[in-house]
């Protein structure tokens, strides 16, 4: 690693170098890009995909995102829970229950974003539709509070 820095610091040394003189003035702007680019492709040439735990990347994200989603989900029924156990006005329980219910879709849009993405824009459009009704349910909400 310590010698990719050097090399790094080397590269821009050599085009400060090249900028600061005569010649190098009118053309900064190239060579700086072409420059760049040459060490942008040695960078990510020498960066592998690595499996961590002997786990794909791509099912790592698929686990880690899974167990949020659950956690969310998880969170979200224990505070519907809650909330009518302890909320005595039925009209104002229904809309905050529609509001929290939000929270469970996201996550299962999402999480089922991440395993199917050739269907995300249907997932999308679900969200999309109940996420009318919250607003909705937002507006009843705000309306209803004296």
């Amino acid at each position: 690693m310590s010698s990719f820095l050097g090399q790094v610091v080397q590269f821009f040394n050599k085009v400060d170098a090249y900028v600061n003189s005569p010649s190098g003035a009118m053309l900064n702007d190239i060579v700086a890009r072409n420059s760049t680019q040459t060490t942008l492709n040695t960078l990510t040439s020498s960066i592998e995909a690595r499996p961590i735990f002997n786990i794909e990347s791509h099912v790592l994200g698929w686990m880690v995102g899974g167990i949020f989603a659950f956690l969310a989900i998880l969170i979200a029924l224990v505070e519907m829970i809650q909330h009518c156990k302890y909320n005595p006005d039925p009209m104002m329980r229904r809309y905050v229950l529609r509001i929290i219910f939000m929270v469970p879709l996201y996550a299962i849009q999402s999480w089922m974003g991440l395993l199917m993405r050739e269907y995300t824009e249907y997932w999308d459009l679900a969200r999309e539709a109940y996420e009318a009704v919250v607003i909705y349910s937002f507006y009843m909400v705000c309306r209803s509070i004296k």
